[in-house]
């Protein structure tokens, strides 16, 4: 793996200049034009993207940043190249790429482990700890798939604002990222990083397996960042963090809008338009219900866990809770499960 490059850091002198009104014009501020990614090519063999089913179907395309970026479901260039150098990337990166050296890792490789292996990628202990070194190099596959299952869980509860910001986690993952590439990352305020869920996105009908992917895809975005050619036009240069949109040609064919193909495409995280009325963030009350007879071999476990430590199922209360109409399955679960403590009973 390649050095990280030693990245340009914004001077504090920098200052734009003054530019006088015109005679004749208000002095109010003009609008700003709104820059756009460069367009991918097109050299009329564009393959049609599509989502995936079995794991050798899914898309790979983390040498594109526009592609990658949209298919984390971020509009704005600027918003996705911080939130890849936030703790939520950089952790993830850290434990899949520690002790791999050469070793290639197939992505239908990791998939496959994240879906044949789920008890172990409910873990939420490092990957490097659960998977030592082995002479195979089988631990590269194990420790990279666990990491994605990690990373994706995080960005759920993170979307959805049960992840608060804590600059010591913040710290330690940019002094491990560093330690571990011998590079210096471009400093910005990591208290505003926006976090886009990872669905899986019903309406695109993508499967279950997708956010992993998505997961995959932007871990190894990192790491082909880390070419020093690479790296330099994306995150060595003073305006790296400039705001600039992802266009259509950007966007995986399949999670377009209709609307798209007549009209420019919205961008995945732009919000509607000030006309269209904006909907009310339902209330559920979700209940917490004794089972009897417990019927899978999962329930039988929780129950039994339950009883051994002497936790009264009847007294848990019913609990109200407020979902955002875009919320996904992963991430209704997600909530309910923090707020009725599952993760600290191991529910």
């Amino acid at each position: 793996m390649s050095a990280t490059p030693r990245s340009t850091r914004r001077s504090a002198a920098a200052a734009k200049k003054k530019v006088d009104t015109p005679k004749g014009t208000s002095s109010t501020k003009q609008a700003k034009k709104v820059k756009i990614a460069r367009n991918r090519k097109d050299d009329g063999k564009e393959e049609v993207l599509t989502p995936g089913k079995e794991p050798k179907d899914f898309i790979q395309v983390h040498k594109g940043e526009g592609l990658v970026g949209s298919y984390a479901m971020f509009g704005r260039r600027d918003h996705f190249r911080k939130f890849v150098l936030s703790s939520l990337v950089l952790n993830s990166y850290v434990n899949a790429f520690t002790d791999r050296g050469n070793i290639q890792v197939r992505q239908k490789n990791v998939l496959e482990y994240i879906r044949d292996q789920k008890v172990e990628m409910e873990s939420d202990v490092s990957p490097i700890e659960v998977y030592p070194v082995q002479m195979d190099g089988r631990h590269a596959v194990q420790r990279t798939a666990l990491a994605c299952a990690q990373m994706y869980r995080q960005v759920e509860r993170a979307a959805s604002g049960q992840r608060p910001f804590d600059q010591d986690q913040e710290n330690i993952a940019v002094s491990a990222f560093e330690a571990l590439t011998n590079g210096q990352l471009p400093v910005f305020d990591r208290s505003d990083v926006s976090v886009k869920s990872f669905g899986p996105h019903f309406k695109y009908g993508e499967s279950d397996l997708e956010p992993y992917n998505r997961a995959f895809n932007v871990i190894m975005y990192l790491a082909w960042c880390l070419s020093p050619k690479v790296w330099k036009s994306r995150f060595g240069i003073e305006n790296w963090d400039e705001e600039v949109h992802f266009a259509t040609p950007h966007v995986p064919h399949w999670m377009r809008e209709q609307e798209a193909t007549k009209t420019a495409a919205q961008a995945p995280d732009q919000t509607a338009g000030a006309s269209e009325p904006s909907r009310p963030n339902p209330e559920v009350q979700p209940r917490w219900l004794r089972l009897t007879e417990a019927k899978s071999h999962k329930q039988q476990k929780l129950m039994e866990y339950l009883t051994d430590h002497g936790l009264d199922l009847d007294s848990i209360p019913e609990l109200r809770i407020t979902v955002k109409p875009t919320a996904t399955v992963a991430e209704v679960r997600d909530i309910i499960r923090a707020r009725f403590l599952m993760d600290q009973d191991q529910a």
